[in-house]
């Protein structure tokens, strides 16, 4: 199957572009820190553009610098934010732990450990 770029699809891809950018600029300030050894996870308000609440995100520092922002529940499809903010620190916390068993590699969240850790609901 080809993949043909035509008005509908550039429509779509421009959506899903200008989605992100306003869920990841309207975001608060971090509510919750939490320290593992060089790594933290910081959860955050997630907000729409018109400023309204919609979930939860985490991101994920090392050494004070930003290495993941993730802003939706991953591996599940759509672009759905954490309920809870305890859910987000939680899938935050188990991807440091991910981060520091394969040498600061990039985690991978699967729906199987999603479903494990009790996010799908």
């Amino acid at each position: 199957m080809v993949f043909r770029l035509n008005v509908y699809n550039c429509y779509k891809i421009l959506l899903v572009t200008v989605l992100l950018f306003f869920i990841s600029c309207n975001q608060e300030r971090p509510s919750e820190v939490k320290k593992e050894n060089n790594h933290e996870v910081r959860a955050f308000q997630v907000k729409d553009s018109l400023g309204s609440f919609i979930g939860w995100g985490y991101d994920i520092y090392l050494d004070n610098n930003k290495i993941i922002h993730q802003p939706i529940i991953p591996a599940i499809e759509g672009m759905k934010s954490f309920k809870t903010k305890e859910d987000a620190l939680k899938i935050g916390n188990f991807s440091i732990s991910k981060i520091q068993n394969k040498n600061n590699g990039l985690p991978t969240i699967s729906i199987i450990e999603l479903d494990s850790l009790k996010i799908l609901r």
